[in-house]
């Protein structure tokens, strides 16, 4: 309820009242989320496999300046041919070397992910040990929504 005091108004009753008053805009984004595979998994050991991150905006809008960071495990690094990929629009870097263990993506501008959609990122890795790989994302930041959670895709290597 909003009340308005009519100043030098010494009438009774005659100032006015107004009710159910609604705010609209200015609610806070939807965080985006990061989810990640590999394919072919399982993988053998000096085999390669296509990395995918799939960024998700549940938004009306679209979301800018989208970025990560990803160390990927003891045992696996970008392959030969990395093949990387995006979807994502905007300027978003996206070139991961041959044979790094470090992924940055969108650094220093960001991706955009579209509203109510999604978009990826892809990147070939190759693995040089056997067992269950554990690989966890960075953190998943947007100009509009800010930092939100991270991603872990397990791998089997053979």
């Amino acid at each position: 309820r909003i009340y308005f005091y009519n100043s030098g108004n010494t009438n009774p009753g005659s100032d006015p009242v107004l009710d159910d008053v609604v705010f609209t805009g200015c609610a806070a984004g939807i965080k985006p989320t990061i989810s990640k595979s590999f394919a072919p998994d399982p993988i053998v050991v000096g085999g390669t496999s296509t990395l995918t991150f799939t960024l998700t905006n549940a938004n009306s809008v679209a979301l800018t300046g989208a970025t990560f960071t990803d160390t990927l495990p003891s045992g696996m690094q970008v392959a030969a041919t990395p093949a990387a990929s995006t979807t994502c629009t905007g300027s978003p870097t996206w070139a991961p070397a041959a044979g790094s263990t470090n992924l940055t993506f969108g650094t220093p501008t960001g991706g955009t992910i579209p509203a109510s959609g999604s978009c990826t990122a892809k990147v070939n890795v190759t693995m040089t040990a056997a067992g269950t790989l554990s690989n966890v994302s960075g953190f998943l930041s947007t100009t509009e929504t800010g930092t939100t959670t991270s991603s872990v895709a397990m791998a089997e290597v053979m």
